[in-house]
């Protein structure tokens, strides 16, 4: 068999070719076990890095979802208060049109419907005035407790409150209007 040049350029036998094979066989398994180590720490390293990557993804999905509650919050309970304000301004209205009414009528109103419709419109005022009460000694408290925008007026007991306090506002006073009402159908005939 022909024989390998060696550095010396002397030809080589076989067996010499063979372990010169074997040793550099055994330097590519040298390095290949180097390299596997080296792949397996960059691996771990990557491994690493996707679990901060996760970890860092979950954390600013929790700081989103959590923004999004707080913006909701903020909407609801704006849309809350406006909707009290509403609903107290056409309240107070409904009061002043009312006692303008029953003013000019009360000398025309026959004693029984007189008196039937002022104590209607006592309790609807006096609930109404109590509800504001509470609501401001509500609102006074929890500032005192640490800030106003803390105060979470959407609370069921309080929108079970508010419900009440309308609803005993605005229906003996809408029976008391009827009660008037009543009285200009029968002036004008119509019953």
């Amino acid at each position: 068999m022909m024989g390998v040049m060696t550095e010396n350029k002397q030809p080589t036998t076989d067996d010499e070719i063979r372990a010169n094979s074997i040793l550099v066989l055994h330097e590519i398994r040298e390095h290949l076990v180097v390299l596997s180590d080296f792949i397996s720490k960059l691996d771990a390293k990557a491994s690493s890095i996707t679990a901060v990557a996760e970890v860092v993804d979950e954390n600013e999905a929790e700081a989103q979802f959590d923004r999004q509650t707080r913006a909701g919050k903020e909407i609801i309970t704006h849309f809350f208060r406006q909707s009290k304000l509403y609903v107290t301004a056409i309240i107070a209205g409904f009061y002043a049109a009312f006692f303008t009414i029953f003013s000019i009528m009360s000398a025309k109103l026959p004693n029984v419907e007189l008196n039937l419709a002022a104590f209607l419109v006592t309790i609807s005022l006096t609930i109404f005035i109590a509800w504001e009460l509470l609501s401001m000694i509500l609102v006074g408290w929890q500032a005192m407790k640490g800030s106003v925008e803390d105060y979470k007026p959407v609370s069921k007991l309080y929108r079970f409150v508010w419900m009440a306090a309308l609803i005993g506002s605005i229906l003996p006073a809408a029976v008391a209007m009827a009660l008037l009402y009543r009285y200009f159908l029968i002036n004008l005939g119509f019953i």
